[in-house]
């Protein structure tokens, strides 16, 4: 069974953010993040629970996955029914606390 990978519009917006941060400030690593994150999302599909529980009143089954060459998590719920993972948010770990999760 092939697993589908959709964004939030939060998620997908937070993406975006974080290619322009690193086109405008790391000009010569500029494909780095979308590299790491095109591996993270290849991975999820493969193997959708990778990623470590995180828990959370809101979203339900949340998860995240550390992206150790940018320093950045990927947020995301697994829906195994429908074969889907949901990117929610992408969050530097330089943030003293994680993204406010909503559904």
């Amino acid at each position: 069974m092939s697993i589908s990978v959709v964004f939030s519009s939060r998620g997908a917006d937070q993406i975006l953010e974080i290619e322009i941060w690193w086109r405008t400030n790391r000009p010569a690593l500029a494909e780095r993040f979308t590299v790491e994150l095109d591996s993270s999302l290849d991975l999820l599909e493969r193997y959708p629970l990778a990623g470590h529980v995180h828990p959370n009143r809101q979203v339900k089954g949340a998860r995240k996955l550390l992206m150790t060459e940018t320093s950045h998590y990927l947020y995301y719920t697994y829906d195994s029914g429908a074969a889907q993972i949901e990117v929610i948010a992408v969050w530097s770990t330089h943030h003293r606390r994680g993204p406010k999760l909503t559904p």
